[in-house]
């Protein structure tokens, strides 16, 4: 039974993201607001180890940053989101980038 509990706390913990919110209005996110930011960031579920940067640029808009890291390097996206009328949505008006890193090792 104890082996079984072991090997289900591995595989949650091997698929975990991590928040980290700055920028001038940091605080004024709350945690539903992250939660709903972090939604519309990422595309689809995935395992793997997540990065997402959220720099609050105002309280109704953030500069997302997310990053995927792999084996072989990290992928991730840079975006905007707006708050509006309560809700968080990507905003249309800025462009989405996305950026690749690859890592190659030479023995």
């Amino acid at each position: 039974m104890r082996a079984h509990l072991v090997i289900a706390m591995l595989l949650l913990t091997g698929c975990t993201s991590v928040t980290d919110v700055r920028g001038r209005y940091a605080t004024a996110l709350s945690a539903v607001d992250i939660q709903q930011i972090r939604r519309v960031a990422q595309k689809s579920s995935h395992f793997g180890h997540t990065l997402f940067l959220l720099d609050v640029v105002r309280p109704d808009r953030v500069h997302v940053r997310t990053r995927e890291y792999q084996e072989s390097g990290w992928s991730g996206t840079n975006i905007y989101v707006v708050r509006r009328q309560g809700q968080w949505s990507l905003d249309e008006h800025s462009e989405i980038l996305g950026e690749t890193e690859r890592r190659v090792t030479i023995y």
